[in-house]
Parts: C-alpha cells; structure tokens; sequence
C-alpha cells in the first residue's frame, strides 16, 4: 500500500510530465489535466516551485526550472549519445537547413535527445523539442525502429491501437508491415505527412559495430521540401549516422533494454 509520501511524489511526476505537451502550467491546466482538486494542483505546483523544479512568472505560469533542466542532462543516455552525437546533429541542421534529431525508444515511444534546427526550420513550422515523445507507426523513427526490432514490439505497438495523426496516417498493422518491409530493404524511412499535418522527415538508423540499431539520425520539414530534397537530405543524414559511427562502441552501449533498433523523427 502506498504511502502518503510516495502517492504525493507520484502526483509529482504526474504534474512534471504535463510539460511534455505544455511549455507552461496554470493551475486550472493542472487541475483539468490531472482530475484533481484545484487546492491540490495549486498544493504540487507551489511545492515543485518551492523545491527548485519549477518557476513562476508574474502572471502566474509555471514553467520547468534550469535546474531541472541541469539534472537531465546529467541521465546516463543523454550524456552517452548527446555529448557525442550533438555536434554532428547541429552540422547536419546548419549543412541543410532543416531540422535535424537525435532519438531513442523509451518504452512505446521516440524520445528524443538531440534538436536542431537550420536557417529555413522555423518557417516551415517544425517545432521538436529535446524530451518530446513520438509515435512509433506514425513517424519516419519509429518505422525504422520497428522495422528491425523483435516481432515482440510491433505486437505491443499494434495492440495499443495505430492513432490516426493525420489522414495520411497508416492506421493498418497490413499497411505498417508493407512499409517496415521497405525500411528493412533500404535502410532509410520515410514520413509523408503522417504525424503532423504539412510535415514530412526522413531517418536513418545508428548501429553500434556489431551492427544493432541503438539510436537514429532525422530530418524533418515541410512537405513540399522534403519531397524535392529527399535524396539528397537522405544522403546527409546517412554521412552524419557514419561520422557518429566511426566513434561508435561505448557511444552505444547500455542497458539491455537499449538494445533495440532506434531512430528518431517526426
């Protein structure tokens, strides 16, 4: 049975995840969120302020703090692939002008690690942030994720029901399994529209040398672009995935649970 203590901690992370979808907390977002009492939400949102965890505008907002912000940096994997990987993703965002990840699976979904963006990313409203989370079937990542990894997570993934994004979506475990097909014979995915409307990404995969896929590279802009660009931003993408590779070794290694194919992407 839970304690006081540790159900008020739960609560804690419950608020704390909130800002994966929100850059700012009001204490009625909190309230409506979560389904607890107003009291209680003001309760949690003072007490993760007055711990350092959070801060507070004038006009009442709560926002993630920088300390919170310097602990998370500090996670084993983000220290592993960010420290190594971040300058290439910044290269590949300047060299081609869109927006470029870095990503991992965490349980069902795409964390991702590393953002950038290039001159003409802002303008074609990507808006990715280091932390967000991303649908595996809905995404160029997860595509390549799935398409290598056990028939296990493709399973797990189609029985928590294929979310139709956009209507361009693929809402079929049929049509998913046709499409991690061509991932696995060509080594690259490809997102058109799928998970946010007017934005397309491509990805490639990062193997560790014994050629097991622990994290991605990606690019991601407007639709139109991405279509005229495509061969050439494939290209990028995998000269960046083999830079980061020829240091690759304890980059990569981790937990046994990291040992599945990953990449990252909108």
């Amino acid at each position: 049975m839970a304690t006081a203590a540790s159900t008020t901690i739960a609560k804690a992370f419950r608020v704390l995840e909130l800002f994966r979808e929100h850059a700012f907390l009001t204490v009625s977002q909190c309230e409506s969120a979560l389904g607890i009492p107003r009291a209680t939400a003001h309760r949690l949102l003072v007490s993760l302020r007055e711990a350092g965890a959070l801060e507070q505008s004038p006009g009442g907002h709560y926002t993630l703090s920088v300390s919170l912000f310097e602990l998370g940096v500090l996670a084993p994997e983000r220290r592993r692939l960010g420290d190594r990987c971040g300058s290439e993703v910044e290269a590949l965002a300047h060299r081609t002008g869109y927006r470029a990840h870095l990503g991992v699976r965490r349980g069902l979904g795409v964390l991702y690690l590393e953002t950038a963006h290039g001159a003409h990313a802002q303008a074609q409203g990507v808006r990715t942030r280091v932390g967000h989370r991303g649908p595996f079937h809905a995404t160029a990542m997860g595509k390549v994720l799935l398409a290598f990894g056990p028939e296990s997570l493709l399973d797990e993934v189609s029985a928590e029901g294929l979310r139709p994004y956009t209507s361009r979506t693929v809402t079929s475990r049929e049509e998913l399994e046709r499409d991690l097909e061509r991932v696995r014979r060509d080594a690259w995915a490809y997102a058109p529209e799928q998970y946010v409307a007017g934005i397309s990404a491509i990805a490639v995969p990062l193997r560790d040398s014994e050629e097991r896929v622990h994290a991605a590279i990606s690019v991601a802009g407007d639709s139109r672009s991405i279509a005229r660009d495509r061969t050439r931003l494939i290209e990028a993408a995998r000269q960046t995935a083999a830079r980061i590779e020829r240091g690759r070794g304890a980059t990569f290694r981790g937990r046994s649970d990291e040992l599945n194919p990953l990449v990252v992407s909108l």
